[in-house]
């Protein structure tokens, strides 16, 4: 089962090692809105939802689970695809060389 928009809060916060009154402080809300929206007794505003998203880094449809590849992860898949890229680009130069 997909983790929910509060598991997916908590697990952000948690990984950065914020308490939930920084992340509170932060958004401008208070820390028992934060600790209300982890438990997903109570959902962010959209506003809210999009300083959420700015301050973790990534996608409001990673929140809300609809795109589950992070920023970083697809980042790094970008950098990884561009490596390659690089490589293949240089292997057909050598080759183009050689023949």
């Amino acid at each position: 089962m997909a983790p929910t928009l509060g598991q997916r809060l908590g697990e952000l916060r948690q990984s950065r090692k914020w308490t939930q009154s920084e992340v509170a402080q932060r958004l401008r809300v208070t820390a028992a809105a934060v600790s209300a929206y982890e438990r997903d007794a109570n959902q962010p505003s959209l506003e809210v939802l999009k300083r959420l998203a700015a301050l973790y880094g990534v996608s409001a449809d990673f929140l809300l689970g609809i795109d589950n590849t992070a920023a970083p992860e697809r980042a790094r898949q970008g950098e990884e695809l561009a490596s390659r890229l690089q490589q293949l680009a240089r292997d057909f130069a050598q080759y183009m060389r050689d023949s």
